[in-house]
């Protein structure tokens, strides 16, 4: 397997896209003020999914969602130290590559194709892991995001909640299972 491939293959982060694209829908299900939870749009787009789900089950309690956004923010969180490791292996590959390259220029005054080919294929995986890097970084500032976006949409319940009314429904403001 060459670099390029396998760092194709440590950038496919379809299935994580898909887990913020259902969490974006079942946001929607719950009946939650969409700029709260536009986020996880974002997430899913920049991770490759290529809609939002239009229709999914809402979250069964407030809790449910919080721990959703923070389990896919420590995934997120997970690849890419692994990517991060991948690239220190590419950039390992690259320097032996580049002491092949010098060890053909003085023996031979030239380079070969196969090491040509090699610090191509580092150079190609070093592009896709930066990217890969990149939209995992915004996937993760997105997610981050979402408890504070949430919040402020939500203060004037807070404020409704501080001045000693109540809430229907069981307390369960965000979403509307009922108990």
């Amino acid at each position: 397997m060459t670099h390029t491939s396998a760092a194709a293959a440590h950038t496919d982060f379809t299935d994580a896209a898909s887990t913020a694209a259902i969490m974006h829908a079942r946001c929607r299900a719950a009946g939650l003020d969409p700029v709260s939870y536009s986020g996880l749009a974002g997430v899913a787009l920049t991770l490759g999914h290529e809609e939002i789900a239009s229709w999914a089950v809402p979250w069964p309690a407030d809790r449910d969602l919080v721990s959703a956004v923070v389990g896919l923010e420590h995934e997120l969180r997970g690849r890419a130290a692994r990517l991060t490791t991948f690239q220190s292996k590419i950039a390992a590959s690259y320097r032996h590559a580049q002491e092949q390259a010098h060890a053909e220029a003085n023996a031979s005054g030239g380079m070969s194709d196969a090491t040509r080919a090699w610090l191509a294929d580092c150079l190609n995986a070093e592009t896709i892991v930066q990217s890969g890097l990149a939209r995992l970084r915004y996937a993760r500032r997105r997610l981050s995001a979402i408890p504070t976006e949430l919040g402020e949409r939500y203060e004037a319940i807070y404020r409704f909640v501080n001045q000693g009314h109540v809430l229907p429904v069981n307390g369960r403001w965000l979403t509307e299972a009922g108990s």
